[in-house]
């Protein structure tokens, strides 16, 4: 991975850890959902990183899957089904908004940005 990746991977990572915090766990019927809505609201966060640093959007939210400890397969399959099917037949228009709307708060400097994700879910 280049460096410029790990770079940019870390800020998303430091960020979706100050979006989780104090995140309760969904109930077992809803956990599914809120992946869901985690992935479209995170796949927003790289879009605008990707966009502000000029790096392809879908090669830095894999990158940042396979951090997680995702295989090759597996991080491609997610980035695949949430840009195809979460996005577009699922959650996008209120997942994207509020990840571009943590991703501006949090670059602004206000790191509170948890209540954003817990809306969503």
């Amino acid at each position: 991975m280049s460096p410029d990746l790990e770079k940019l991977c870390n800020t998303v990572h430091a960020l979706m850890q100050d979006a989780t915090t104090n995140l309760s766990i969904p109930s077992p019927e809803k956990a599914r959902t809120a992946r869901k809505k985690i992935a479209v609201f995170t796949y927003s966060i790289v879009r605008e990183i990707a966009e502000e640093a000029g790096v392809n959007c879908e090669k830095l939210y894999e990158q940042y899957l396979l951090m997680g400890g995702l295989t090759q397969e597996q991080a491609s399959i997610i980035s695949r089904r949430t840009q195809e099917e979460f996005i577009f037949r699922e959650f996008g228009e209120e997942c994207i908004q509020a990840g571009k709307t943590a991703f501006h708060q949090w670059q602004s400097g206000d790191k509170d940005i948890s209540p954003l994700i817990k809306g969503l879910i």
